[in-house]
């Protein structure tokens, strides 16, 4: 159970369960056929046997306390039942003693049920109005785990009208209890003013709470708040402290990050053993970003021995789980093997190229640069950008400013990036204007100067070029050179999202769903993200498969909801995956088929391990061994794609 709610808290959808009425129970399964031999004892008595492993004598004890009245012992006599502890599990059987718990107001016999006749569970069908019923009488009572469930009723409108600050406030009642997902959700709520005013600073307090209770996707979200200064002073000391926090916590995200970190010397001193310690850490866990950061040190013999097949070996499992960084590594590994004819075209490419031609020089760099037909080399490819640049070729110049600014091939060096890009921004490249206003307005680069970066952009959007009204928008938007403004950041961003520019569209997508210098329209949100989803774009996709289950934007629709986020889990979108599967099992938007549910758990585990065992543990209570194994295959099946 407390894995449902925290796969709920990640992906917004609830994490609840459901049964029949007790009537249609009571006359499935009559209790006069359920009960064992009278055994005489307390409910302690009972207790002990229980937990000695004496099912029967426990199983005995209870019931007779239960047929006397006794709602502790009738609530544990339901749990025997529904976990078949001791006896063969009958959904219905423990319904009927949840039930009798439940009306003498035993508040974890009323989340019982409640959690059952949400979640479809126990033979009998799902009932959003019995289960808020339920849910509230536990909630009521203070029991946080129904406190929490009932949030998430309200989040999704199931039982009740959509109502986030009613959710807000159930979230909040849990939080205060020291349910660290719980805290999680309303620092999520106050983060991007869902139910309440968007408030960072209570945002971060509630994060704090949960990741000091332990809670790693808390804390590895923290770091990320700390490292970029999101809604707190940048702290590169504390970003690193929470990162770690969640890695030694085995997160493999969190150790896939500090390896990235450490490869990069971001924050901390570069040490490519610790980069492949952290890397090997997630890799082995089966984490995609993990895989590939592990294959490229392999790749450059970097931190572990130089070896090509190691190297090959772990990209081959990131790109087989949809990393698309380890694909393009794939892609360019194939197009480095060049056929007869692409020989030919190379060898009399540099041929040109030695005899000094700049068109020639600058394709030569280019196929360095791209892998295309030799081995990816961004040291070669600077070499020969450089020649051609040195002749005045504006493509290359901006080619070989990329590399400095970037690092690759070269030493990082963001005034001689700048000095390449202004040599060909005055040979009129948009590209390069563009660069050059970057360089002015990000850390890392040139000493910050909004002004100039305003001229850079605006002179690279004067030839159309998209990329510069989006910076431009920037600007406008987090008021740095020019009065904030997000009206105007809206229009510009406008602009370059009606060319098609996809990281426009989603802004705009975004201020249409937040009325952020635009008012708010979930419709018009929709069809931004519409064209993302039409795309492909998996984060879409999840996303439209949200608001349908919410009724944003559209009608609501948990048919249609499922098949926004089928898109997205074979688009291999890790919390679709999830939800797809929560929605298999609960029977919701479509047939409940726990098999597939298990396939789908099974597919996801690879990146959230813990979580997701223990949701297969409790949908594994629900399903025959041999339902179990046809999960498993089916998804072995599924990643061989």
């Amino acid at each position: 159970m407390y894995l449902a709610k925290s796969v709920s808290v990640m992906v917004a959808v609830a994490a609840l369960m459901g049964v029949a009425t007790p009537s249609a129970a009571q006359q499935a399964s009559p209790l006069s056929q359920k009960t064992s031999p009278a055994t005489t004892g307390t409910y302690q008595d009972g207790l002990a046997a229980f937990d000695s492993g004496d099912l029967k004598r426990a199983q005995g004890i209870f019931e007779q306390l239960g047929q006397a009245g006794d709602a502790r012992a009738q609530f544990k006599i339901g749990d025997m039942y529904r976990y078949g502890r001791g006896v063969e599990r009958d959904g219905a059987a423990a319904v009927i003693w949840y039930q009798k718990a439940a009306d003498q107001g035993f508040a974890d016999a009323q989340y019982q049920l409640g959690y059952m006749y949400a979640k479809n569970r126990g033979g009998v069908k799902r009932d959003d109005a019995l289960a808020i019923t339920w849910l509230r009488k536990a909630a009521d009572q203070g029991h946080r785990d129904a406190q929490m469930e009932l949030g998430f009723m309200y989040v999704n409108g199931r039982g009740v009208p959509r109502d986030e600050a009613a959710a807000l406030l159930w979230f909040q009642k849990a939080a205060d209890q020291g349910d660290m997902l719980a805290q999680r959700a309303v620092a999520t709520f106050y983060l991007y003013g869902q139910g309440t005013q968007k408030d960072e600073a209570k945002a971060i307090s509630w994060l704090t709470k949960s990741a000091e209770l332990g809670d790693p996707d808390a804390q590895t979200y923290l770091s990320r708040q700390y490292f970029y200064g999101n809604g707190v002073e940048k702290n590169y000391g504390l970003a690193i402290s929470w990162l770690r926090k969640a890695a030694e916590q085995n997160y493999p995200e969190a150790q896939a990050t500090l390896g990235y970190m450490y490869k990069e010397g971001m924050g901390l001193q570069k040490d490519f053993v610790a980069a492949a310690d952290w890397y090997s850490k997630a890799a082995n866990q089966g984490y995609p970003p993990g895989q590939f950061g592990l294959g490229q040190l392999y790749e450059k013999g970097e931190g572990v021995p130089l070896d090509d097949a190691v190297a090959l070996s772990w990209i081959r499992k990131a790109a087989e789980q949809g990393d698309r960084w380890a694909k393009a590594n794939l892609r360019n590994r194939s197009k480095s093997i060049p056929n007869a004819r692409k020989l030919e075209y190379i060898n009399a490419l540099r041929k040109k190229a030695e005899k000094g031609k700049a068109k020639a020089l600058y394709d030569l760099g280019d196929l360095y640069w791209e892998g295309d037909g030799v081995p990816q080399d961004y040291a070669q490819a600077a070499i020969w950008f450089r020649k051609a640049a040195e002749q005045g070729d504006k493509y290359a110049q901006v080619a070989l400013g990329i590399l400095y600014q970037r690092g690759v091939g070269v030493q990082k060096d963001p005034s001689i990036a700048a000095s390449w890009y202004l040599k060909a921004a005055e040979r009129g490249s948009p590209e390069a204007q563009n660069n050059l206003g970057g360089l002015y307005s990000e850390e890392g680069g040139l000493e910050l100067d909004y002004a100039k970066a305003l001229s850079w952009f605006q002179k690279a959007a004067e030839k159309r070029l998209w990329a510069a009204y989006v910076n431009i928008g920037r600007l406008y938007d987090e008021g740095q050179g020019v009065p904030k403004d997000k009206t105007i950041a809206f229009n510009w961003y406008l602009k370059a999202a009606n060319q098609g520019v996809w990281n426009a569209q989603k802004i705009v997508a975004r201020s249409y769903a937040s009325g952020t210098g635009v008012p708010q329209s979930y419709q018009d949100a929709t069809a931004w993200y519409m064209k993302g989803a039409a795309k492909g774009d998996e984060d879409a996709q999840f996303l439209l498969g949200k608001w349908a289950e919410q009724g944003l934007g559209r009608e609501r629709s948990e048919a249609t909801a499922f098949s926004f986020y089928l898109e997205a889990a074979e688009g291999r979108h890790l919390f679709a995956q999830i939800t797809v599967a929560t929605m298999l099992a609960d029977g919701r938007g479509v047939a409940q088929n726990f098999v597939e549910a298990y396939k789908w758990l099974e597919i996801s585990g690879i990146c959230l391990c813990a979580e997701t065992k223990a949701a297969k543990a409790l949908l594994a209570v629900e399903m025959t061994p041999a339902q179990i194994a046809e999960g498993q295959r089916l998804a072995r099946e599924w990643l061989k794609k």
